[in-house]
C-alpha cells in the first residue's frame, strides 16, 4: 500500500507541476488584455517566490554557496528569459512562445549527458531534434502578425529568438536537476529563494526606471498573484518530483504545461488558428511524447 502511493505520487506531482506552470502563461495572456507586459507579470510572480522561500530558508539554516550561485543564474536568466517571450509575443502568436517554455526539457536532456554522462536513449535525442525543429516551423510561418508576407530576415530573427526562449529558459531546470544529482536534493530551497530574489530586484529596478510600478501594481495585480502562486507551487511541486522520478519529471510537466496555455489561447483569447500554427504545437507534444519513452 505504501509503495503504491508512493507511485501514485511520483506520477501526481510532475502534473500537478505543470498545472501550475501553465497558470503562468494564462496569467500572461490575461495581463497583456490588460496592457501588462509579462516582464512586469515575473515582479509580483517574484515577490511572492521570495516571501515563501525566504520563511523556508529561515527556518532550515541550510547554506550552500553552490545552491546560491545556481539560483542567481536562475533568476537572471529567467528574467532574460521572460523579456524574450514578451518580444516574441509582439511578433506571433503567444502559443508558438508559450511552446519554446514547455520544451525546455531540452537542455535538461543534453546537460544530462554532456555534463553528467546519463545515457539518454535515441527517443530523447529525436525529441531534442524535434524541438528545435519546433523553432524553425514557427519561423518560417509566423514570423509576423501583420497580414503583409514577413521577410527573411524577420522569419531568421523569430526563429533565433524562440531557440534562445528554449534553451535560456531551461537554467532553472538544470540547476534543480544538478542540485537532486550531485547534492541529493539539499539546497534547493535556498536555490529558489535566490533566483526569485535576484528576479525581484532585477524587475523592480526595471519597473521603476521605466515610471511602470504604479501601473503594474493597478492593472497586473490579479494576473501577477495567478503568476506567482502558479510559479512557487509548481517549482515545489518540480523540486519534489525531480527527487522521485529525475528527468522524468520535467518531461512530463512539460507536456501539462503545454497543452492548458494552449486551449486557453484558443478558447479565451481566441488565438487565431492556422496549419502551421497547428504543426508546431503538434510537433511539441510528439518531443515532449518521444521524450518520455
Amino acid at each position: 500500500m505504501a509503495i503504491a502511493s508512493s507511485q501514485l505520487i511520483s506520477h501526481i506531482l510532475p502534473i500537478w507541476a505543470g498545472i501550475c506552470f501553465a497558470s503562468i502563461g494564462i496569467a500572461y495572456q490575461l495581463a497583456a488584455t490588460r496592457k501588462v507586459t509579462p516582464r512586469r507579470i515575473f515582479l509580483l510572480m517574484a515577490a511572492c517566490g521570495t516571501a515563501l522561500f525566504a520563511v523556508k530558508c529561515s527556518s532550515s539554516g541550510d547554506l550552500s554557496t553552490h545552491a546560491v550561485i545556481l539560483g542567481l543564474g536562475a533568476g537572471v536568466s529567467q528574467y532574460i528569459s521572460v523579456r524574450l517571450v514578451g518580444r516574441a509575443m509582439r511578433l506571433g502568436p503567444f502559443s508558438l512562445a508559450w511552446c519554446m517554455v514547455a520544451l525546455n526539457f531540452s537542455p535538461v536532456v543534453l546537460y544530462a549527458a554532456i555534463i553528467q554522462h546519463i545515457h539518454q536513449p535515441w527517443t530523447q535525442w529525436l525529441a531534442v531534434a524535434i524541438a528545435v525543429l519546433c523553432c524553425i516551423l514557427a519561423a518560417l510561418g509566423h514570423g509576423s502578425t501583420s497580414t503583409t508576407v514577413a521577410s527573411t530576415r524577420t522569419k531568421l530573427s523569430y526563429g533565433l529568438l524562440l531557440i534562445a526562449i528554449l534553451f535560456i529558459n531551461a537554467l532553472p531546470n538544470i540547476g534543480i536537476q544538478d542540485l537532486n544529482t550531485n547534492a541529493a536534493g539539499r539546497g534547493l530551497d535556498l536555490f529558489f529563494l535566490c533566483m526569485y530574489a535576484s528576479i525581484a530586484v532585477i524587475a523592480l529596478f526595471d519597473a521603476l526606471k521605466h515610471h511602470e510600478l504604479g501601473h503594474t501594481l493597478r492593472h497586473g495585480w490579479m494576473p501577477g498573484l495567478l503568476a506567482g502562486v502558479g510559479s512557487v507551487s509548481g517549482m515545489l511541486a518540480l523540486g519534489a518530483a525531480a527527487g522521485r522520478s529525475g528527468p522524468a519529471a520535467f518531461l512530463i510537466s512539460s507536456m501539462v504545461t503545454l497543452i492548458l496555455p494552449m486551449f486557453a489561447a484558443i478558447l479565451i483569447f481566441h488565438e487565431r488558428v492556422t496549419l502551421r500554427w497547428i504543426a508546431t504545437l503538434v510537433l511539441g507534444l510528439i518531443a515532449i511524447a518521444l521524450a518520455n519513452f
